[in-house]
C-alpha cells in the first residue's frame, strides 16, 4: 500500500515564526494563507469552486503551510494548532449550511462551513480568515452569543449577507 497517498510523507518543516498573540495569529495567517483547495490531482485551485465536490481534498496543517492555501477546514486546523501552541483555549466548530444561491449550485444545495472560537479575557471571540469577505476577529460577551450570531449569519442568503458586509 502506499502510504503518500493517504498523506502518510514525513511532515515537511513550517517557516512559521514565533507567535506570542492572537493578532499574531491572525496577522500570519493573513499574510501567509489565501482562500484554496488542492484537487485530487495536485492542482491548486485558488479563490475558485468549480469540481470542489468531485476534486477537494483535505491537508494537514503542514500542507497547508507549505502550499499556502486552504479552505475553512485547513485554515481552521490551523488556527486551532497555533493558538494551541500560545495556550489560547479554542474550539473548532463546523456547519452545513443550506444555500441555494451558493456557488452557482454545485450540483446541491447545501456546503458546510468551519469555524473557530477562542476564549480570552472572560469574552468569546471568532476568528474568521477563510470566508474573505468577513476577515477579522469578532468579540462577543459570551460562547453562547458567538453561536447564536453564527447561526443567524449562516441562515442568510448570499445576497443578505453581502448586505451585512457592503
Amino acid at each position: 500500500m502506499d502510504k503518500a497517498a493517504y498523506g502518510a510523507e514525513k511532515k515537511p518543516e513550517t517557516n512559521v515564526p514565533e507567535l506570542h498573540t492572537v493578532e499574531d495569529v491572525y496577522e500570519w495567517i493573513d499574510k501567509n494563507i489565501e482562500y484554496g483547495w488542492l484537487g485530487q490531482d495536485g492542482k491548486a485551485h485558488i479563490c475558485e469552486m468549480k469540481d470542489f465536490r468531485r476534486q477537494y481534498r483535505t491537508m494537514s496543517v503542514s500542507q497547508t503551510i507549505q502550499q499556502k492555501i486552504g479552505t475553512c477546514i485547513e485554515q481552521v486546523a490551523l488556527m486551532h494548532e497555533l493558538l494551541d501552541t500560545i495556550e489560547v483555549p479554542n474550539q473548532m466548530y463546523c456547519c452545513r449550511i443550506y444555500e441555494p444561491d451558493d456557488y452557482g449550485n454545485l450540483e446541491e444545495d447545501e456546503h458546510m462551513h468551519c469555524f473557530l472560537l477562542y476564549f480570552q479575557n472572560g469574552k468569546t471571540y471568532h476568528m474568521e480568515h477563510p470566508n474573505v469577505k468577513q476577515k477579522g476577529i469578532y468579540e462577543y460577551p459570551t460562547k453562547e452569543e458567538a453561536m447564536r450570531r453564527e447561526w443567524e449569519i449562516k441562515q442568510l442568503s448570499r445576497k443578505e449577507k453581502e448586505k451585512l458586509i457592503y
